[in-house]
């Protein structure tokens, strides 16, 4: 795992595709939406600029509300269930977690305590970048998963006791743990428009973990 930092980021086009699932229809739902979004793109001429990606919109409960898809350059047309969206810009917390998915927590783990040391407070929204592509490379210690986690920062003239509440929300978000795992074999956009392939994609971890930390 990287080290942790602070970034200022732009707001980033995004062709996704949106739902609220059970947990547990993670993995299969990645699938779906990756192939759907690169289908949309491809039948528009457009080219993703950058990795598959999941965003996590709310805290889960027994379901999440999410989407998933590629970045883009412009807003596409919205085709199907793939309409445009975009990944918020603002202050970022930012780490690489590497190694498999399942241990995902300990990433989400270390980040927590580095916002809460940092005076930084973590949005409920937070995203998922998959830099890893499972068919080419097997080795699961070596994947490559970069968290995208907007923050806020306690104010600086907060009483005492607010600060210390804030810190303590730092400390425990309303999800600090990995909730789930792509699917494996994500796809590649190659060569000109209108040559796309698209790898089928398979669930083939284990299903999605979901630990919810409430605040005090």
């Amino acid at each position: 795992m990287s080290e942790f930092s602070l970034v200022e980021r732009a707001p980033q086009p995004t062709a996704v595709v949106h739902a609220t699932i059970p947990v547990a229809e993670i993995p299969t739902f990645l699938g779906h939406a990756f192939e759907a979004v690169m289908q949309a793109l491809n039948s528009q001429g457009m080219t993703p600029v950058g990795e598959p990606f999941a965003y996590y919109l709310g805290a889960p409960t027994t379901s999440i509300e999410l989407e998933a898809g590629f970045p883009i350059a412009a807003p596409c047309a919205p085709i199907g269930e793939v309409t445009a969206s975009e990944l918020p810009g603002g202050s970022v917390a930012v780490g690489v977690h590497v190694g498999p998915y399942e241990t995902m927590v300990e990433t989400y783990n270390l980040l927590s305590s580095w916002m809460t040391a940092q005076g930084l407070v973590p949005g409920e929204r937070m995203w998922e970048i998959y830099l890893s592509d499972p068919s080419q490379e097997p080795d699961t210690s070596k994947w490559r998963t970069q968290v995208f986690w907007p923050v806020s920062r306690v104010p600086a003239a907060a009483p005492a006791s607010n600060a210390e509440a804030l810190a303590e929300q730092a400390s425990n978000p309303i999800v600090d743990s990995r909730l789930g795992a792509p699917p494996t074999n994500i796809s590649r956009k190659v060569g000109a428009p209108g040559s796309v392939k698209i790898k089928r994609y398979r669930a083939e971890h284990q299903p999605f973990r979901l630990e919810c930390i409430r605040p005090h």
